[in-house]
């Protein structure tokens, strides 16, 4: 899960966009804050469950299973190393091969995890105080819940990919945002063609799909029945006829 900020017109108010990606879906809320009652009203289902997100605090304070995004932090001992000298850049690069060493790590045993957070804290006591120990520190306690539950992963790289590729382009002087109305229906609609393009569905076809069979699955569509297919399932009809060659190629023919 990850959020990123949003402009609401042309005013310079800004709004965040949060996303919330599983294996076969991807969920997007546009909201005017990063409030507990955003992630309370839209992602409440997802309180109980095994999530990886940054360190914002409603994360913290709302999931129950909290892995610690391992890329946010190395991002900000990354930044301190740059503006430092020779010492932030051996601590930074120490903590970064201990990350690329038990980002891998499948283990259940909590022996193991207690382990790894010792060798963490030793670490960290190389690091001088200041606000980039105390964050790391705090963060102990959920750097290694991917642990304890398979295919989880220690950092929310698709969510950051899920906003890059879906959302980047939409979420700046977006007018019909300004509005809670138009919020809820530009976040449903960018989730719907979202959750397309992660199954690799064109989202005209699942809509049409849907159209013709209310009972069409989404998340296991299959493959299309033929090659050529249109809107309407009476050629006959005087409306006109999208005819798809191909799923990328919209060739529209008179009836």
């Amino acid at each position: 899960m990850d959020e990123t900020g949003f402009k609401k017109g042309v005013a310079g108010r800004t709004g965040y966009v949060w996303v919330a990606v599983i294996s076969t879906a991807i969920w997007v809320v546009f909201a005017p804050s990063r409030a507990v009652a955003v992630l309370q009203e839209h992602f409440g289902w997802l309180l109980d469950k095994a999530v990886v997100a940054d360190g914002l605090r409603a994360y913290q304070v709302h999931f129950r299973y909290l892995q610690r995004c391992w890329r946010h932090m190395l991002a900000r001992a990354k930044a301190v190393a740059v503006d430092g000298g020779p010492d932030d850049t051996a601590r930074y690069e120490t903590l970064k091969r201990f990350y690329h060493r038990i980002k891998l790590k499948e283990t259940q045993d909590p022996f193991a995890t207690t382990c790894l957070i010792r060798e963490v804290r030793e670490i960290l006591s190389t690091f001088p105080d200041g606000k980039l120990k105390t964050h790391l520190t705090n963060a102990i306690s959920y750097m290694f819940t991917y642990l304890a539950f398979r295919k989880m992963l220690p950092h929310n790289n698709p969510a950051e990919l899920a906003i890059r590729d879906n959302i980047v382009v939409q979420r700046n002087v977006r007018y019909h945002i300004t509005t809670p109305g138009g919020r809820e229906v530009f976040s449903r609609l960018l989730t719907f063609t979202a959750i397309c393009r992660k199954n690799g569905i064109h989202p005209y076809r699942a809509v049409i799909e849907m159209i013709r069979n209310p009972g069409w699955d989404l998340f296991h569509p299959g493959r299309m029945a033929v090659n050529d297919w249109c809107v309407f399932d009476e050629p006959e009809s005087v409306n006109p006829t999208v005819t798809w060659m191909s799923e990328k190629q919209p060739v529209v023919m008179a009836a």
